[in-house]
């Protein structure tokens, strides 16, 4: 199910996603704690909100971070991302890469992402910062860029 937008004009759909802390229940009756995306600023899910766009929008994704890690967010798949206005590119510290994607810090911290949606597909939208941790905490979720002129519809 797509997640709806959070404003923006026809093709150019933005989407809040906030960084939030919740458990997922497992088949052994057992839960597990989780980091994940929510929707604009409501509770935790996982995995995380569905962005449905066109082909040729111009897609805004703000990131709320709530954390005690700073966080981001990659879109492999997609090209020429702009985080906060300008190319997002790796972080570094001491000469290691500590963030795949432009960071928001920890706590509070807010960075605002843009592309235009290229190719239908489903793509896969993860944490670009530590993501052997975050990745796997939960921090993933889904984009689907159908073809111009199409709603229901995934691919040509």
């Amino acid at each position: 199910m797509c997640t709806p937008g959070d404003g923006g004009v026809a093709g150019k759909p933005i989407f809040n996603l906030t960084t939030r802390t919740g458990y997922i229940s497992l088949p052994d009756g057992n839960t597990a704690f989780m980091w994940g995306y929510s929707h604009g600023f409501d509770a935790f899910q996982h995995p995380g909100p569905v962005l449905c766009v066109q082909a040729g929008d111009e897609v805004t994704v703000i990131l709320h971070n709530t954390l005690p890690d700073p966080t981001s967010i990659v879109f492999p798949g997609q090209e020429d991302v702009l985080a906060d206005g300008i190319a997002s590119t790796p972080e570094r510290s001491g000469g290691k890469v500590t963030s795949l994607s432009t960071t928001a810090a920890a706590g509070t911290g807010t960075v605002t992402y843009s592309f235009t949606a290229t190719n239908p597909g489903t793509y896969l939208y993860e944490s670009g910062t530590n993501p052997e941790k975050q990745v796997r905490m939960g921090l993933f979720g889904s984009l689907i860029v159908r073809p111009a002129g199409q709603t229901n519809q995934a691919y040509d």
